[in-house]
């Protein structure tokens, strides 16, 4: 038998068997625990959809330094920031170090700031360590467009 085929068979049972025992914890009797949850997840995905934005540029330099083959510190800087996010997620959740109690809210704070230091310090790191030139040949023509026009 091919191995390819037995590691997607094994891939897909392990697969089918989580979604069910996920399913049969959530949907119990005809009723989704989950709709409880619903005024609690919108607060976590309003607070942090600002964060998107970083979020993306840092996976855009990300793979571009991957690209270049420099992928240690991306790579180093993801565990960095992992590890932070769960530091101030249950500083920020639970209230410790003299930090008020906020839930959901300091969880939503905490991967907030989490991207952005992941992006800032992408954004650091690139600075200073690679040079970028770009060239926008369609600004040249727009300028000799006008001058010829002018």
């Amino acid at each position: 038998m091919n191995l390819n085929i037995t590691g997607y068979f094994i891939y897909l049972s392990i697969t089918i068997f989580i979604i069910l025992r996920v399913g049969k914890i959530c949907y119990k009797n005809g009723n989704i625990f989950v709709a409880e949850l619903i005024p609690e997840a919108k607060i976590y995905l309003q607070l942090t959809a600002l964060s998107l934005i970083p979020m993306v540029c840092s996976s855009s330099i990300k793979e571009y330094l991957q690209g270049l083959e420099d992928t240690f510190f991306a790579n180093a800087s993801i565990l960095v920031v992992n590890i932070f996010n769960v530091v101030v997620t249950y500083v920020l959740m639970f209230g410790k170090f003299g930090f008020p109690e906020m839930g959901v809210k300091g969880a939503a704070i905490a991967m907030s700031l989490s991207r952005l230091f992941y992006f800032l310090s992408l954004v650091f790191y690139f600075h200073y360590k690679h040079t970028l030139h770009f060239k926008f040949k369609i600004f040249s023509y727009v300028l000799m467009a006008w001058k010829n026009a002018g």
